[in-house]
């Protein structure tokens, strides 16, 4: 990275961070140099920020979502500031390759590897692969975990920045010889646990309260199923409020962000539980139903890489036994068809309304009209995709791992 770059990324980071965030880090960076990587836990769309302003004496290069480039705006700041692109889950070699050579020049780079930031506050998946790439470019890694950027800015209402604390903790994590010595799936679990993060349970601990109760706004694109009478999609938010439109039975945030219900009965005070319930009970519906089917009404956008509308179709969206097919209304076959099955990639879920895939060289954007059901649909193909991974393990210590992913266990 040029100086001007960092002299720019380190600006723009010592100006933004102190004005919308209150940051404390612990951890020494003195003996931090190059070539190393920097793991990052993913709670929010300003993550990158805050490591700038924790980083921002070190010159790094940041990995950051391909969709981010597809923005003219976006892409030219990103540009400006030596990011790396990457396409979310999918294997991109000109990443890698870029990764590399920073390597080989000696820098530093930072990678989130869930790729994806949070909706419910608590860890996103980590995709194995990450753990192969540590092996194979043999250098020192560190960790650097954040608490309370979900809070301050939670990725199903992006409106604005909360003023709110976060914490940076900075440690190493792997050295090269432990990174020759441990194999892939021990890399994994090491990972796994060093990045774990649930920001609620976080504020537990901590209790730092906003100045009002925080607002739910946005949030029942995300918590689509009633933990009360288990409706699904019936949820509606406003305000501080999200209320079941079938059992009327609601659920009030609090200044801390921790859900009061109406119903004493209801186990869940914080969004993590009540996501980690509706994804284990959507997978009890697979488990009861092999031939399980999922359909609702769809607008399909296809863009180009580059983010130009291309085509827009009105249909039926359909997941079932792990195919993902699309039907135009009155049609006789489907427009658009894909075995997930035989397709190891998770969809990119980067808005509440809608998630993509890339088919074809294009991308393919998905918003189901009901509230919550892009985040089905989502939730579908993890679960798919941890089976198939599960049946394809090459060992006993890879398949006992995607037991324990399926069961949420880490």
């Amino acid at each position: 990275m040029s100086r001007f770059m960092h002299f720019l990324k380190s600006g723009l980071a010592r100006i933004i961070v102190p004005a919308k965030l209150s940051l404390q880090l612990s951890g020494d960076l003195s003996g931090l140099k190059g070539p190393a990587v920097i793991l990052a836990n993913h709670l929010s769309n300003i993550d990158w920020l805050a490591a700038s302003y924790v980083l921002r004496r070190h010159p790094v290069r940041f990995v950051v979502g391909r969709y981010q480039f597809r923005n003219p705006v976006t892409a030219k700041a990103f540009t400006m500031l030596d990011c790396i692109p990457k396409e979310q889950f999918y294997p991109d070699m000109q990443t890698i390759k870029m990764i590399y050579r920073t390597m080989k020049d000696g820098g530093i780079v930072v990678l989130f590897p869930s790729g994806q930031s949070s909706y419910s506050g608590e860890s996103t998946f980590v995709p194995v692969e990450v753990a192969k790439l540590l092996k194979k470019l043999s250098v020192p890694v560190y960790s650097l975990h954040i608490d309370g950027a979900h809070l301050a800015f939670p990725k199903w209402d992006m409106s604005k920045t909360r003023k709110h604390r976060i914490d940076v903790a900075f440690g190493g994590l792997f050295t090269k010889e432990e990174l020759s010595a441990l194999s892939e799936a021990e890399i994994y679990g090491k990972t796994v646990e060093a990045l774990y993060y649930d920001d609620y349970e976080w504020q537990r601990r901590n209790m730092v309260p906003a100045k009002k109760n925080r607002s739910l706004t946005g949030i029942d694109h995300i918590l689509f199923m009633c933990p009360v009478c288990g409706a699904e999609f019936q949820m509606q938010a406003e305000k501080d409020v999200l209320t079941c439109g079938a059992c009327s039975h609601a659920f009030r945030s609090d200044v801390y962000g921790f859900l009061s219900p109406d119903d004493p009965a209801c186990p869940f005070d914080t969004p993590s539980q009540w996501y980690r319930w509706q994804w284990n009970e959507t997978a009890k519906q697979l488990a009861d139903n092999p031939q399980y089917s999922f359909s609702e009404e769809t607008q399909l956008t296809i863009l180009s890489k580059p983010g130009k509308t291309l085509e827009c179709h009105e249909g039926t969206l359909t997941f079932c036994e792990g195919v993902l097919a699309f039907r135009e209304a009155r049609a006789a076959d489907p427009f658009f068809r894909l075995d997930v099955k035989l397709d190891p990639i998770l969809f990119q879920h980067e808005s509440i309304r809608w998630f993509e895939l890339i088919h074809q060289n294009n991308i393919y954007r998905f918003e189901p009209k009901p509230k919550g059901a892009s985040t089905k649909f989502v939730i579908l193909k993890e679960l798919y995709y941890l089976i198939e991974k599960r049946a394809a393990a090459p060992n006993h210590d890879m398949e006992v791992l995607y037991d324990n992913l399926l069961r949420k266990t880490i």
